[in-house]
């Protein structure tokens, strides 16, 4: 198990495919000109089956694409997820400070804790949306508004077990064409899996301090009954700027047990 101590104290911070085309045409047996009737017959017939063939064409388009307003074949299949990888990463958020600490968790979608790579693909997935695939098959989900002020509570001496699940998303521009229905927006998200890159970690939180300082119903906004685990969650009246901040850096391949150290 390794154990992340860069951690710092910060003031201030803020809480489809190729296109396709059509280049079978017509036979050339149509627009050959015929100098007697037996050749006349014959190349009608061959446009005929020309035809017919470029019809059976287009009508076995894969399920799996669809046409643009210019009647290229658009491959969705392009944006399908990443295979998950047989093995879980366990990342151990650890409160060693004096008082206990309130992680930045809007929505409650464990968004105190961000998983990123260099080219901006992220952990958690963005609240209450469903990646590419999933859009393109059922459609968009609704959730409505979400809780913005919200906060896991992490008593002194504390821990909080992530299992993470090795899977990143990215955002993604796909085709409106891909999409079921016309309620969806016209980006997406897809699930990835990094390779040896570098992955970052960052978890931001204010003490509770902070909060009693800053919310205007301290009593229920400040405080929670501990669960079975040692930890609770609650809901703020207004949001406060993050005052703390721990920030670890790790590969798949160097373990399977992290630990970042917050509030000392």
């Amino acid at each position: 198990m390794r154990v992340f101590g860069w951690w710092m104290v910060v003031v201030g911070l803020p809480a489809c495919g190729p296109s396709l085309s059509d280049e079978s045409g017509s036979g050339d047996g149509t627009s050959a000109s015929a100098e007697t009737s037996g050749e006349a017959t014959e190349a009608s017939a061959s446009g005929a089956m020309s035809g017919a063939m470029t019809a059976a064409s287009q009508d076995t388009t894969p399920q799996d694409t669809a046409a643009d307003t210019t009647g290229s074949a658009v491959a969705c299949g392009d944006f399908d997820d990443d295979i998950p990888p047989p093995v879980t990463f366990s990342i151990e958020i650890r409160n060693v400070g004096a008082e206990a600490v309130l992680l930045d968790d809007p929505c409650f979608s464990r968004a105190y804790l961000q998983i990123q790579t260099a080219q901006d693909w992220r952990w958690p997935s963005a609240f209450c949306r469903e990646t590419c695939q999933n859009e393109f098959a059922g459609g968009c989900i609704d959730c409505g508004a979400c809780e913005i002020a919200a906060y896991t509570v992490l008593p002194p001496d504390t821990s909080l077990i992530v299992e993470w699940g090795g899977v990143l998303y990215e955002d993604i521009a796909a085709p409106e064409e891909c999409f079921e229905g016309a309620s969806c927006e016209p980006t997406c998200q897809r699930a990835r899996v990094p390779g040896s890159e570098t992955l970052s970690m960052v978890v931001q939180a204010i003490t509770q301090s902070d909060c009693v300082a800053g919310d205007p119903d301290p009593e229920t906004s400040c405080t929670c009954p501990p669960g079975p685990e040692g930890w609770c969650q609650t809901s703020g009246q207004i949001e406060i700027e993050s005052t703390l901040q721990a920030t670890g850096e790790f590969t798949f391949d160097s373990g399977e047990a992290f630990v970042l150290e917050i509030g000392g």
